[in-house]
């Protein structure tokens, strides 16, 4: 019988971590092993539910495994945290998986199954700046249930970058198994496409000569899209050929968007929403502006450079993700003026790259396989 692996995740909206495991899913297929996603929430409809779906990717919803009380108050909220817990008992006790796979502060859904989960392999991907995820009482559940998991079982960590493996030590211990696994992308699917250059840049009506400078990621904090906003304003007093070009969605899109108008930019700034072509859309840009305040290791930075985008990037960034020469580290502090004065005089090179198949999919997924001792 081939083993099972699971993969479990809040949700699949779109987001990094999101993208990676649906990468996951879908190279996997089924010839190996009987490859699934158990997502710890609900059914939402989000684009990456639909593709794995259309795939025929199996996902269970817990949301879907029980029914949440309509009494009201503390007795109510008791009574529905009794009926999830229950349900995810009851969804690994029936699974009977080989692999669990974790991903995104899941580990505190997943204590509940803990019996259920002694004969099984346990995995753990940490996709962001380890304090980021669980210095000081934020998420400090999470970090009592994973510790109640390596109580009772071993489990493998995988950080994304080396820097990280110190930061998680510090939280469960020198003695727990990490290994540094990369982000994956279809690198051969982001090469760039003169025809696709041409067919995007109409969409967004800008004209060839056009200097476009993009970026893709959530609108939420550390993505730090107001200073984005400015550099590009900066950059367009000096070059007024030039259109910015945002991909994404959240909570702070909104404000952006005022930002934009206070800065009478409307007409050189798309909002796109969140897009599922964005191999093809990399190609219409000209520019990739990245001012992130903090981040684990970005999939958006592998697959500009695999466009063969000049990155200009804060020095917050890990240098991990460092696998070209088109990659430019610049400080926050320097301030917008500066990053705009840098981008106008960037100068077009011969691309080198230096590691950037060590994050195509096919090398990580043969990794996992072996991690998992799905391949021995």
């Amino acid at each position: 019988m081939k083993p099972k692996v699971i993969q479990v995740i809040p949700s699949f909206r779109m987001g990094g971590a999101e993208a990676l495991v649906k990468n996951y899913l879908l190279a996997f297929g089924n010839k190996e092993c009987n490859h699934e996603a158990f997502v710890v929430g609900d059914r939402c409809g989000y684009p990456f539910e639909q593709i794995l779906l259309d795939a025929g990717v199996k996902i269970t919803f817990l949301g879907e495994l029980y029914k949440k009380s309509r009494i009201p108050g503390k007795i109510g909220h008791i009574i529905t945290a009794f009926r999830w817990r229950t349900a995810v008992r009851f969804f690994f006790k029936k699974a009977k998986p080989n692999v669990v796979h974790c991903h995104l502060n899941v580990g505190q859904m997943i204590v509940p199954a803990l019996r259920e989960l002694t004969a099984a392999k346990l995995f753990y991907t940490v996709h962001s700046d380890p304090d980021k995820y669980w210095s000081g009482d934020k998420n400090s559940k999470e970090v009592k249930s994973v510790k109640k998991l390596l109580s009772h079982n071993d489990i493998t960590f995988f950080a994304l970058h080396s820097d990280s493996v110190s930061k998680i030590r510090n939280y469960f211990g020198e003695n727990i198994k990490i290994e540094v696994l990369h982000n994956a992308v279809d690198i051969a699917a982001f090469s760039p496409d003169a025809e696709k250059r041409l067919a995007y840049r109409k969409e967004l009506n800008v004209d060839d000569d056009t200097v476009v400078i993009g970026h893709v990621g959530r609108f939420f904090e550390p993505k730090n899209h107001e200073f984005l906003v400015d550099a590009f304003s900066a950059f367009h007093k000096k070059c007024e050929k030039s259109h910015l070009v945002l991909v994404g969605d959240g909570d702070l899109r909104k404000r952006i968007e005022e930002k934009v108008k206070a800065l009478s930019l409307e007409d050189n700034v798309s909002f796109l929403g969140n897009r599922l072509d964005i191999s093809n859309l990399l190609s219409a840009f000209d520019v990739f502006l990245f001012p992130s305040l903090w981040e684990g290791l970005p999939l958006t930075l592998i697959e500009a450079q695999a466009a063969g985008l000049p990155c200009f990037v804060s020095d917050t960034v890990t240098k991990a993700i460092d696998c070209s020469n088109l990659m430019t580290y610049l400080s926050l502090g320097m301030g917008a003026e500066k990053w705009a004065e840098h981008i106008l005089s960037y100068e077009k090179k011969s691309i080198e790259y230096n590691g950037l198949f060590e994050y195509d999919i096919h090398t990580v997924i043969e990794r996992l396989m072996n991690a998992y001792g799905v391949r021995e």
